[in-house]
């Protein structure tokens, strides 16, 4: 199978250029894990600087991430937590005095993985972007903003409209009054001359 972008473009990588080894098994338990996008681009970053480089785990600072991830920083620490919290990353949390950076080591025993609270988070976190005006950086995108329009209608000024009107408004007391005629009914009744049929074949007033 040819790839028709090839042409296109204009880099050509290749595996001794570089390349990163995963066990098969932990790949396939990372795509049925249903992350929210953030969390897997953290997580993949993290494996990227400590397994493709033959350690266990590494220390970044969160301008790194967003640098590399191009997330913001408030996206990038909610995807940490998320992932140290369902168990994905295990994460030594660096010191604000000695401005040291977090130490982030990826778990690959991943039947420790709590899949069911990272597929629950996203699925609230979907859910509250949807109902909520304001957007959500929890899966690294902005949603749009929720507006409520409120739609006038034209106000039909014409006589002969009015006259329609008149005369639905006391079909619809009639049948709410159990049959009883309405009191325009009832001077019809009375003075037919002062009655032309209208447009629509109703008998309006003169």
């Amino acid at each position: 199978m040819q790839n028709p972008y090839r042409e296109l473009s204009q880099v050509n990588p290749q595996r001794d250029n570089g390349h990163r080894r995963i066990n098969n098994d932990v790949w396939a338990s990372l795509v049925k894990a249903k992350l929210p996008g953030s969390v897997y681009q953290v997580v993949m970053y993290v494996i990227d600087r400590s397994w493709g480089y033959g350690q266990l785990d590494v220390s970044l600072g969160y301008s790194q991430i967003c640098k590399a991830t191009s997330l913001s920083k408030r996206a990038v620490i909610t995807a940490v937590q998320i992932a140290e919290k369902n168990h994905l990353l295990v994460v030594d949390h660096g010191s604000t005095k000695t401005m040291s950076p977090n130490c982030y080591l990826f778990n690959k025993h991943y039947d420790t993985w709590v899949t069911s609270e990272v597929n629950s988070t996203n699925e609230v976190n979907s859910t509250s972007e949807v109902n909520n005006t304001r957007t959500s950086e929890v899966s690294g995108n902005f949603t749009s903003e929720v507006l409520t329009h409120k739609v006038s209608l034209p106000i039909r000024n014409t006589k002969e409209n009015r006259k329609d009107d008149i005369y639905t408004d006391n079909i619809n007391k009639e049948n709410n009054m159990g049959g009883r005629k309405p009191l325009g009914q009832q001077a019809r009744a009375t003075d037919p001359d002062r009655f032309v049929k209208g447009k629509y074949g109703h008998m309006v007033q003169r």
